[in-house]
């Protein structure tokens, strides 16, 4: 049966995920996880979690959810391998390739599950995953039921979100938080900025996912984890949600409309949406929180207790001896006890033994069936009694933290050989494919959207240059229009590829691979593991300094152009324009008059862009090659000259995370 696994951002959380019958629960500590603003736990009370939750038998995935730095990633990989020698936990969940490989190198039997932040949208993606040391993976909440049940289908564990929350930009590819606020979302800070309103409306804010009416369908999947959002919710939200995912899960059933109603009135933006599991994408998918939506919520009942373990036992006293037997979740364990002494007087019977031996008080036990064997004219002190029985709940509790200790995994990493550095300076990236090639004569590779090249008449020309840019996302159903693509463009004389995540390398074999900013390669582990995976360069991160990045790849860096800050499923034109006209563009207006460009990508999805560029060229980045990113130019050359010359462009704004104080930057 699958496994229902349940957020807890404090400990009132997890008892209520206990209580509402969670398999599983999943929660961060104070550093590395990505809900930096949870309550989150200390060692201390990790510790008591993992008692908690090994004592029934349930497991604790810890989140190491965040990308890291050079200067943090040993440090979280250290505390990952404390935490694993204690067996607190049964499996981490990370984002980060470069902690994820540290992890597997200090602890090969380590458990670990590829977050959702890791943009895993395909089986292909699952596979290089696992390639990586990955046991498991948690998909991308955008992914349809037929990737689902493909990744399901290669017999890697496939963790799926059911419940709660979703982001309207891809996951793991959302920087606009971080860009326009300096909270990254990559590090557990998100400001939320999807659910602030633009213009008139919420262009940006999605419904709660509810996947409570397919529950039977993804059970018959194969899908081994179902996952419920929630670590900044309340114990009272954690308790009801899971408590009704329990009973369809026990059940292998839908949600009936009364529990329906009953999850919405819990948390619901205006209802649910299970428009990404469906492929129903569209203006459906989106709402807000209302007055009465939080109404609804202020009279949730409150969480079940705790339950106690039950436990059954089994005393016998004779004047040769006394022993109890004590029996939970399938351990059992026998202790002896002192000799009862000859009765003077009426003597110690069987039922005054019952219950003495049933008052398990705060053990955490509850005395479920008592029974005695004694005999006649003995007399057993009360206090031996009460030692007796503690001795015995003792030894049964170390016995099922042993029975319940955390597995090891048996996988190690298959990093693979790196390929031959490519060694340009400048390169040229283009959202849409510009309508002539000036400027073109002063890049050492012209990056350009896969799907634009063969149509453009200079493409032959410039061919040994062009990189072809692959979609942000290729979801499994997509592959074979891409190879077909990537097919065409070799034809032409194209033999470089720009990819956004491992999950499309197998796509591109034989080709010389440049591994996008997407990556989010934030420190020298991960790009190592680029490296290996056979990259010749690759585009740091824009949320970090190329420089802290040590790698014997060719660094690009952003130094120049309006930075993507979010890549959606859904056409975010159509939301804003109610409609989508010629071109599909808008612009995204927020409440500061700042004005973010909306431009339509592959496969009728939207890509949000700074509403300022990102101007470095007159810095020294310590990048070894610079990109310079076009968007809206109607004529790069302006802007290649000024790099050339290391003037910045006049006009507004901002340095990106060259910036260290707070707020966004409109100018130098």
């Amino acid at each position: 049966m699958a496994e229902l696994l349940s957020p807890a951002g404090s400990m009132a959380a997890l008892d209520a995920a206990i209580a509402g019958g969670a398999d599983a629960v999943y929660l961060g500590l104070r550093r590395g996880g990505a809900r930096a603003f949870a309550e989150n736990f200390d060692t201390e009370g990790l510790e008591a979690a993992s008692g908690k939750l090994h004592l029934r038998g349930k497991k604790l995935y810890l989140t190491l959810n965040i990308l890291a730095t050079d200067r943090t990633v040993r440090e979280l990989a250290e505390l990952a391998a404390s935490v694993w020698d204690a067996g607190y936990c049964d499996a981490f969940i990370v984002q980060d390739l470069g902690l994820a490989r540290l992890i597997k190198e200090l602890r090969p039997d380590s458990v670990l599950h590829a977050s959702t932040q890791a943009c895993i949208h395909s089986a292909a993606g699952a596979v290089a995953a696992r390639s990586l040391g990955f046991d498991r993976v948690v998909m991308a909440r955008e992914c349809g039921r037929d990737e689902i049940k493909k990744c399901a289908e290669t017999g890697i564990e496939t963790e799926v979100f059911i419940h709660g929350a979703v982001c309207v930009s891809q996951s793991g590819g959302c920087l606009m938080s971080s860009f326009i606020g300096k909270r990254s979302g990559n590090r557990g800070e998100c400001a939320q900025p999807c659910r602030l309103a633009y213009g008139n409306g919420y262009p940006l804010s999605l419904k709660d996912m509810c996947l409570a009416p397919h529950i039977p369908e993804l059970m018959d999947m194969g899908v081994c984890s179902f996952k419920i959002e929630g670590r900044m919710k309340s114990p009272e939200y954690v308790y009801g949600v899971t408590d009704i995912y329990r009973r369809l899960i026990d059940g292998h059933r839908a949600a009936s409309a009364d529990e329906m109603s009953r999850l919405a009135a819990l948390f619901s933006r205006g209802g649910f949406s299970d428009g990404y599991y469906t492929g129903n994408t569209g203006a459906g998918m989106f709402g807000i929180r209302s007055e009465h939506d939080k109404e609804l919520s202020r009279s949730s009942p409150p969480p079940a207790p705790l339950p106690d373990i039950p436990v059954n036992m089994h005393g016998s006293f004779s004047l040769s001896g006394s022993s109890l037997t004590a029996s939970a979740g399938g351990v059992t364990v026998t202790v002896a006890g002192a000799s009862p002494l000859p009765a003077t007087g009426k003597g110690t019977d069987s039922e005054e033994l019952v219950s003495r031996l049933s008052r398990t008080g705060e053990s955490g036990f509850t005395a479920e069936e008592v029974t005695v064997t004694s005999e006649n004219g003995i007399f057993v002190r009360a206090s031996e009694v009460n030692s007796l029985r503690r001795a015995a709940l003792s030894s049964l509790s170390a016995a099922l933290l042993e029975k319940n200790r955390p597995a090891g995994s048996c996988l190690i990493p298959d990093y693979g050989k790196g390929a031959e550095v490519w060694k340009g300076k400048t390169v040229l990236r283009f959202a849409h494919a510009p309508r002539t090639d000036s400027g073109f004569e002063y890049a050492d590779r012209i990056d350009l959207p896969l799907w634009e090249i063969d149509s453009l008449p200079y493409a032959a020309e410039h061919a040994s240059r062009i990189s072809a840019v692959l979609p942000r996302t290729v979801f499994g159903s997509e592959e074979e229009r891409v190879s077909e693509m990537l097919e065409r463009v070799r034809e032409i004389g194209v033999n470089h590829a720009t990819v956004p995540g491992i999950g499309m390398l197998r796509l591109c074999r034989g080709m010389i691979l440049h591994g996008d900013y997407t990556l989010n390669i934030t420190n020298s582990l991960s790009a190592a593991t680029a490296d290996a995976n056979g990259f010749s360069s690759i585009c740091v991160s824009p949320e970090s300094f190329p420089g802290a990045v040590k790698t014997r790849l060719t660094r690009e860096y952003i130094v120049y152009g309006a930075q993507p800050l979010m890549h959606t499923e859904n056409c975010i034109v159509r939301n804003i324009n109610r409609g989508c006209g010629k071109g599909c563009s808008a612009l995204l207006t927020d409440r500061t008059g700042a004005s973010f460009p909306v431009m339509r990508e592959y496969g009728h999805r939207s890509i949000i862009y700074n509403s300022v560029p990102t101007v470095l060229t007159d810095l020294d980045t310590g990048a070894d090659a610079e990109i310079l990113f076009f968007t809206t130019e109607k004529d790069p050359l302006p802007v290649i000259k000024a790099y050339l010359t290391h003037r910045a462009p006049e006009g507004a704004f901002t340095r990106g995370w060259f910036v260290k104080d707070k707020g966004r930057k409109r100018s130098r």
